[in-house]
């Protein structure tokens, strides 16, 4: 039975008026913080001269980056973004922890 069209506006005015979400899909987001671990600054610093042997992602939020003596944990940390803006997790990269053997 379709609904009358007053109710049938009302109805998605309604569902257009929820909160949006727009978090990208695991995969992706899983990628775009690898990226960022990748790509930050202090692995270099950290790891010296040694070579990069592993990259693993430990737990939400951790990922290890290992050379030949020594690894390098960071942690993905959301950033607060705009109220009312919608989109993909803004998020920086810190190093929580060092050790070499």
């Amino acid at each position: 039975m379709p609904l009358p069209r007053p109710l049938t506006i009302l109805a998605t005015a309604a569902v257009l008026a929820l909160p949006a979400s727009a978090a990208l899909p695991p995969p992706y987001q899983r990628l775009a913080e690898f990226r960022a671990v990748i790509s930050h600054p202090e692995i270099a610093s950290a790891l010296g001269a040694d070579l990069i042997t592993r990259i693993e992602y430990v737990r939400e939020d951790l990922y290890r980056v290992s050379g030949t003596r020594c690894r390098l944990d960071l942690a993905i940390v959301t950033t607060p973004g705009s109220p009312g803006l919608v989109g993909p997790r803004q998020f920086e990269v810190r190093a929580t922890d060092r050790s070499c053997s």
